[in-house]
């Protein structure tokens, strides 16, 4: 239900096809079917982070923030934008998503949620961050839009937080 509250704030890295910059501060709103098939009102804001469009790996790296919470909905209205998400077997291009697999080791759908807050019952808020996957940022590293999207994004700068290290100790934080 949190999820769902009109005052929870969701913030997704989305690696897509092609170049994106017309998606510098773009509202999509557009109706999307729900899981009984009724259209309802959707809409997420995208913004440019950075990519590429002279090269075969001609890929973005969009945030989106979706004010409404719809199945798919990032995954829909991106690819309803003519930029899929990459390796979405669902809703992206699958010539596409076997280039990615099989030249850059894309496993993963290139969707990532980076941040929540939710309100609580209580009045509180609960904020929550998320390391992006270390697969994802190996593949990034190799782009040419790299350094773009560290100087944009802070949580892509931190410290590998998936080494042994922070691992045992985030463990020891949730066990006592």
């Amino acid at each position: 239900a949190a999820m769902q509250h009109e005052a929870a704030q969701k913030v997704y890295y989305a690696f897509t096809r092609g170049d994106a910059t017309r998606l510098q501060h773009h509202i999509e709103v557009r109706a999307l079917k729900d899981d009984t098939g009724v259209l309802r009102k959707a809409s997420t804001e995208f913004h440019y982070v950075g990519g590429c469009e002279d090269s075969p790996e001609r890929s973005s790296l969009v945030i989106a923030r979706p004010t409404t919470g719809r199945w798919h909905q990032i995954r829909k209205h991106l690819n309803g934008l003519n930029h899929p998400v990459l390796n979405d077997a669902k809703h992206g291009d699958s010539k596409v998503n076997r280039w990615w697999r099989r030249e850059r080791g894309l496993r993963h759908l290139g969707l990532h949620c980076a941040a929540l807050r939710l309100p609580l019952p209580d009045g509180q808020e609960l904020h929550v961050e998320c390391p992006v996957r270390r697969d994802l940022i190996t593949i990034w590293q190799q782009l040419p839009w790299w350094d773009q999207a560290q100087s944009a994004l802070p949580l892509l700068k931190c410290e590998d937080p998936w080494d042994v290290q922070s691992i045992e100790a985030l463990d020891a934080l949730i066990m006592h």
